[in-house]
């Protein structure tokens, strides 16, 4: 799917929907970044897995925030 946008997956609903808003959030944030100054530090890739394990951990508000995009969504009953 390369040149086609973003595909985005995870172990559950509820995680792919975080990604997605936050993928777009994120993107929009690393554009800002680049326009103010050339040199950005990218995350090492142990830095990454860190993320990433820390991603699936349940924390607290991720079930407010899920109750608020479902409403969002007009999805009460996901």
């Amino acid at each position: 799917m390369r040149g086609y946008g973003c595909t985005v997956a995870a172990d559950s609903l509820h995680n792919v929907v975080h990604l997605s808003i936050y993928v777009q959030i994120n993107a929009r944030l690393q554009m800002q970044a680049m326009t103010m100054c050339g040199n950005i530090n990218y995350l090492t890739p142990g830095e990454i897995r860190q993320v990433g394990d820390a991603s699936t951990r349940p924390t607290v508000g991720r079930d407010r925030t899920w109750e608020y995009l479902r409403q969002r969504a007009g999805c009460a009953d996901i």
